[in-house]
């Protein structure tokens, strides 16, 4: 059987929180420092997962060959 349930674009900011380890009142902060980009819906804040993603390839360390 096909899931024909569509993947979600957006998630409430506790939800990115928690899809990178992180606490609440960090994605916030991260939100208003303009490193994590989200849409505002009335008096709320949803992230896009692909902010989520982006934000996570921005800062990702590589190796140092050690």
């Amino acid at each position: 059987m096909v899931d024909t349930q569509p993947s979600p674009m957006l998630v409430k900011v506790a939800q990115a929180a928690w899809l990178m380890s992180i606490s609440r009142a960090k994605a916030y902060a991260l939100m208003e420092s303009g490193e994590l980009e989200y849409v505002k819906i009335g008096r709320s804040r949803r992230v896009p997962l692909s902010a989520v993603r982006d934000l996570i390839e921005r800062n990702r360390v590589g190796r140092t060959g050690r």
